[in-house]
């Protein structure tokens, strides 16, 4: 499949437990290069998506393409990811 014709649109950074979501969802709402866009329930678990200021550059075969949104979804119940070793 040629995927040169689509772009990411978001990032996304994944939280294992609670804590870790509100404790970074804390810190980007106080930090002026981001801007909360939404944030909801979704699918059993809070999910919140934010503007960054200044976007990301993501190189590929050449190309930058720039990447200004960032999901952060917390822990599903019931989920088998973890980052803990």
């Amino acid at each position: 499949m040629d995927l040169d014709k689509y772009q990411a649109d978001h990032v996304c950074y994944r939280t294992d437990f609670i804590e870790h979501y509100s404790t970074l969802i804390d810190a980007l709402k106080s930090d002026e290069e981001f801007s909360l866009l939404v944030e909801s329930e979704f699918g059993g678990r809070p999910i919140a998506t934010f503007k960054h200021m200044t976007p990301i550059g993501v190189v590929s075969d050449g190309v930058t393409r720039k990447i200004d949104a960032i999901e952060i979804p917390s822990l599903k119940s019931g989920s088998a990811y973890s980052f803990r070793a």
